[in-house]
């Protein structure tokens, strides 16, 4: 427990740094940090005993690994930026832009429904009533390696993460500039349309529920946004004190159905009543659950499935600290980013004329040789830290998170100071990502890379056409006060 104790108080000290002078809490190194603590302070409580904790060497590097995140935060501070104290001008309205990335990622989401009913070997009724949601999910895996190729397939992948970028800048954008609101209404509609297809697609066509954690965060890290470039105003007094309470009110309710969805999930996945959990949770993660967990399960039978997905937060510093054993034959790779950025696997696989899906799942399962050849669970979390080593070794981690920050701390400074919503969604989706990398490693999956691809194009697409709009602004102004 020292090890675990010790990397808290770093955190800990990381995070009061980060909201003092890398930020705020909206800042990208505190959303990196934040997890860390919830992750060791869930460790430390007496539900869970891991058979891999991290020993001194591990400790110091993991703290080295957190420390420069931070420090590439405050080193972003010194790099010149300019506010800007009047809303940008933009050719095509708000609204318009949301409503359109709304329908081209609703498009996708259907492209992704007629693709698995095209290829699936599961019909509807099978995946909604059937229960198993392990089923679903080894026919969404077996459907990506035969069926990964088809036209439907590759235009989904481009179409389905807009759904996204357009959550993200409506939660972002919709509280600057007046708007009409019968368009801003339908607006929202198409939004949360989409939002809800992305989630029906994740648990019933992949047996997944990567995506309802990931909407979460989002619309958190969208307000957290929206209140520190003040389009939220604080409220005082008996507002502050009614806030807080929905606020509360609202976060336990979302908290109780997470839980509930995470438990069935978690059951119908493994698609049998009597399951052994304890076997389960040794298979997966290594651990056992301690006596005092032993005894509220024997009074409380139901809530092993809730523990059990309680685990899967808590699994994932084990699991790292059980690769940071291995020695440097046995570690996996170097994959030289292959494995974290698949998009240059695909780039390489157009080249030299092979199949990148192939390619890709060889690596993934390279990966998890170390915990497969002895008898464990291989897909189980690992931080974003454990992949990046496989990829980049020690030295190119600490680089690669030096310079994440950096860049993460520029982009939120450019967001906040520029008051821009695309720049507030496409950072908003960026804090997302680093909200899970304590947990997972969310470089390679396709929602968060494609989506923070489309946001930041968006971004730069609208600082391109400011100019053309600025121009064109004047010259109305100018034609009306000719006519004047």
């Amino acid at each position: 427990m020292v090890p675990y104790l010790v990397l808290l108080f770093w955190a800990v000290s990381l995070l009061v740094v980060s909201v003092k002078w890398a930020g705020g809490w909206a800042g990208p190194t505190c959303w990196f940090i934040a997890p860390w603590v919830l992750q060791l302070v869930l460790l430390l409580l007496p539900i869970f005993s891991y058979e891999d904790k991290l020993t001194f060497d591990g400790t110091m590097f993991v703290m080295t690994c957190l420390g420069v995140v931070v420090l590439g935060g405050l080193l972003a501070h010194f790099v010149p930026i300019r506010r800007s104290v009047s809303a940008q001008p933009r050719p095509v309205p708000l609204w318009i832009l949301v409503a359109s990335l709304a329908i081209l990622g609703i498009i996708g989401q259907v492209l992704v429904f007629v693709d698995v009913s095209a290829t699936g070997t599961l019909s509807l009724q099978e995946r909604i009533l059937g229960g198993a949601q392990d089923l679903i999910r080894s026919a969404h895996w077996q459907r990506m390696e035969e069926a990964s190729g088809s036209n439907l397939a590759k235009l989904a992948f481009f179409l389905t993460p807009l759904t996204v970028v357009g959550v993200a800048l409506y939660r972002s954008g919709y509280r600057f500039a007046p708007r009409p609101a019968r368009s801003m209404s339908l607006t929202k509609w198409l939004v949360y349309v989409g939002a809800a297809m992305l989630l029906f697609n994740a648990f019933y066509l992949e047996g997944g529920r990567f995506n309802l954690v990931f909407m979460t965060l989002l619309l958190v890290a969208s307000h957290s946004l929206c209140v520190r470039v003040g389009a939220i105003p604080r409220p005082s007094g008996g507002r502050k004190l009614g806030r807080r309470v929905r606020t509360a009110t609202l976060s336990l309710a979302a908290g109780v159905l997470a839980l509930y969805l995470a438990t069935s999930f978690i059951t119908n996945r493994m698609g049998a009543t009597n399951t052994t959990w304890e076997l389960l949770l040794y298979k997966g993660h290594r651990a056992t659950f301690t006596p005092q967990a032993e005894r509220f399960m024997a009074i409380a039978p139901g809530v092993a499935p809730l523990l059990y997905s309680v685990s899967y937060f808590s699994t994932s510093i084990p699991t790292l600290a059980y690769y940071l054993e291995l020695s440097r034959d046995e570690w996996p790779g170097p994959f030289h980013g292959l494995y974290s950025f698949p998009l240059l696997g695909i780039v390489q696989s157009k080249l030299q004329g092979y199949a990148h899906w192939d390619s890709w799942n060889g690596i993934r399962q390279e990966l998890f040789t170390p915990l497969t050849s002895a008898g464990f669970a291989g897909n189980v979390w690992a931080t974003v830290i454990r992949d990046l080593i496989a990829d980049f070794r020690l030295v190119g981690t600490v680089v690669f998170l030096l310079c994440g920050g950096f860049v993460a701390s520029i982009l939120f400074r450019y967001a906040v100071l520029g008051r821009r919503p695309e720049a507030l969604a496409a950072v908003a989706v960026m804090n997302t990502g680093l909200g899970m990398s304590a947990l997972v490693n969310t470089l390679f999956i396709p929602v968060f890379y494609m989506s923070l691809g489309a946001a930041l194009l968006v971004w730069l697409a609208g600082v391109a056409s400011a100019p053309v709009a600025r121009v064109a602004r004047r010259s109305v102004a100018e034609a009306h006060r000719r006519h004047a």
